[in-house]
């Protein structure tokens, strides 16, 4: 499993973009916001990432500008009904702090906006998400690093395929042995390290 790829931006072919690392192209799905801060070709880049597996296929790197843009694609992704698809698709028309508003407010008129998002899957998403995406605001802004919610940590782990009960034990562990300016990528790491 991958965390993040540090490398150059080599270009974008079709749905996904390529990182190239000592070498190596990495063939990553992103959000639209999230392919357009990349820069131009040959510029550095920080590609957080994660990875899933349809079943009888084979594996798909999805990557993100920020730890917390990569946090709110597993959050919503873990909603029945919403796949990696819908997830893209909401990342692409809204900023991470804008779509966790959203998601608070019931905003249901923003979200149907999205390709793939109907009315069904909007309120599925309020149901499951709109409390654990406050974590993302506070005040309309974005919550700083330290404040960021253990459950989204755990929704990282259990996409990495820990159970919930080992995820929660784990998320635990790390967040009691970090100090409060810890980001959610330390607390993750901390968490995986065990």
């Amino acid at each position: 499993m991958f965390d993040f790829l540090n490398g150059t931006y080599h270009g974008r072919q079709g749905e996904y973009v390529t990182i190239v690392v000592r070498g190596v192209g990495y063939a990553v799905r992103m959000p639209a916001l999230a392919v357009e801060s990349l820069g131009g070709t040959g510029a550095a880049v920080t590609v957080y990432t994660t990875m899933r597996q349809p079943q009888g296929e084979p594996p798909i790197l999805y990557g993100f500008a920020s730890p917390d843009e990569r946090a709110m694609f597993l959050l919503i992704t873990n909603v029945q009904g919403v796949g990696p698809k819908i997830g893209l698709a909401l990342l692409s028309a809204f900023p991470v702090r804008e779509l966790a508003q959203h998601l608070v407010d019931h905003d249901e008129n923003a979200l149907l906006q999205v390709k793939g998002v109907g009315s069904k899957t909007a309120q599925r998403l309020f149901l499951d998400c709109g409390e654990r995406a406050r974590t993302f605001c506070v005040n309309g802004a974005v919550r700083p690093a330290h404040t960021v919610a253990p459950e989204i940590a755990e929704a990282a782990l259990m996409a990495l395929g820990y159970s919930a009960k080992e995820a929660r034990k784990a998320v635990a562990k790390a967040h009691k042995s970090l100090p409060l300016d810890a980001d959610l990528e330390t607390l993750i790491k901390r968490a995986l390290a065990g």
